[in-house]
């Protein structure tokens, strides 16, 4: 799955991160929240939900909350404390994917159980929003081999 979309996961992930003097490329949770708004899997509430009311649209939301609950095993693995901000490599973000696909609402409504099934509902939201920047990215690798000389 990862492999087969390489090119958009990377190159979401090499655009949102930031490079803090080390030489890996790291990604803050809170730009991964903000790609996942981005593209549909982090929303807020309806506006109309009432304390009762249990209808489907109310069901499918995903909140910021949500998400953080989700990535807090990788968060505190990562930091071993709730309050520091945790910094995700290229890896870390991929099992955010699936951290995310593994409880979103979304996902268990539209598709089986199988967590493959609902990582490609996922990375098709990612897709659909961010599919442009793989060209970019491809594009940039490619120029970048070119240039160096060992």
């Amino acid at each position: 799955m990862f492999y087969s979309n390489y090119g958009l996961l990377a190159a979401i992930f090499w655009q949102r991160s930031t490079n803090d003097s080390s030489i890996e490329l790291k990604m803050v949770e809170a730009d991964i929240i903000e790609v996942f708004r981005e593209a549909g899997i982090v929303s807020d509430p309806p506006e109309n939900e009432s304390e009762g009311e249990e209808n489907e649209a109310n069901k499918a939301y995903f909140t910021e909350e949500n998400t953080l609950d989700a990535l807090e095993p990788l968060h505190l693995m990562k930091t071993g404390n709730e309050e520091e901000e945790s910094c995700y490599t290229y890896v870390d973000f991929l099992e955010s994917l699936i951290h995310i696909a593994a409880v979103h609402p979304g996902c268990a409504r539209e598709l089986d159980s199988s967590l493959e099934r609902k990582l490609e509902w996922i990375i098709e939201k990612l897709k659909s929003k961010f599919g442009y920047i793989d060209d970019d990215f491809v594009e940039y690798l490619q120029k970048s081999d070119g240039e160096k000389t060992f």
